[in-house]
């Protein structure tokens, strides 16, 4: 194969591309400069190098990548010839961040960005449901200070802690049959060629469905899954309430 070594007249083509007057316009916000990269351009000169094979048989190939491939491609420092500064400490973000405020490392963005992390922890709990213990019907609740799961009765030994109502699933774990029948649609499909697939009626599915659900519960024994309920807050006492006469 032979390699033809050309060049391009990068001014030249700017001035064909552009016209005359060959600049560009920059309307900054604040905390925004022109690219000290590209300078404003928004591109850099990039390359991709290459060797040929039968360089290398013929005993011509050098390590480097001899050939090349130069081109005009996106800077990786700004967006359109545009750099994001840090409003705290003024240091340009990376490409892709589009938060000066949340994601720059120094100290300041750090402090903004806890700040808004609590702000937004607090909006949720303030948000949140309230349901007193004693009208919860949930065996464990979710206790948001120590990140773990209790029971019910344990919350009385700190009721000021934020305890969260708890959800118990199975469900995830039992056998779906849509997801039956197109494993066997598949297999089918793989070993016949001119295979349509499985004409099943919505009957027999349910038929299908009932016969696994029975089979879960009789054969498949699983602890009760839970997971935090973080919409509903469980409001806990100083003290237990006491039992009445009636309750006895």
């Amino acid at each position: 194969m032979t390699i033809r070594h050309e060049q391009i007249d990068v001014p030249e083509m700017l001035k064909q591309c552009f016209g005359d007057t060959v600049t560009l316009i920059k309307d900054l916000q604040e905390h925004e400069r022109v690219c000290t990269a590209c300078r404003g351009l928004g591109c850099i000169k990039r390359d991709s190098p290459f060797a040929l094979a039968e360089d290398k048989q013929r005993g011509h190939w050098t390590p480097g990548f001899p050939y090349h491939q130069e081109y005009v491609g996106p800077c990786p420092n700004c967006y359109n010839g545009i750099e994001r500064l840090c409003e705290h400490c003024s240091e340009p973000l990376n490409r892709g961040y589009t938060s000066g405020t949340y994601w720059c490392n120094c100290q300041g963005a750090d402090t903004e960005r806890r700040r808004q992390a609590d702000e937004k922890e607090q909006e949720r709990v303030t948000a949140a449901k309230r349901v007193p213990i004693a009208e919860y019907a949930g065996e464990m609740l979710f206790d948001e200070t120590h990140e773990r799961f209790i029971c019910v009765d344990d919350a009385y030994d700190d009721p000021d802690r934020l305890y969260y109502a708890c959800d118990a699933h199975t469900n995830w774990l039992k056998p779906a049959a849509d997801e039956l029948l197109e494993q066997l649609d598949n297999t089918a499909a793989e070993e016949w060629e001119d295979f349509e697939g499985l004409d099943v009626s919505a009957e027999a599915k349910d038929a299908l469905q009932n016969l696994l659900d029975k089979w879960f519960e009789e054969h498949i024994k699983l602890n009760t899954l839970y997971y935090a309920d973080y919409n509903t807050i469980v409001v806990v006492p100083e003290e237990p309430a006491e039992a009445t006469e009636g309750d006895t």
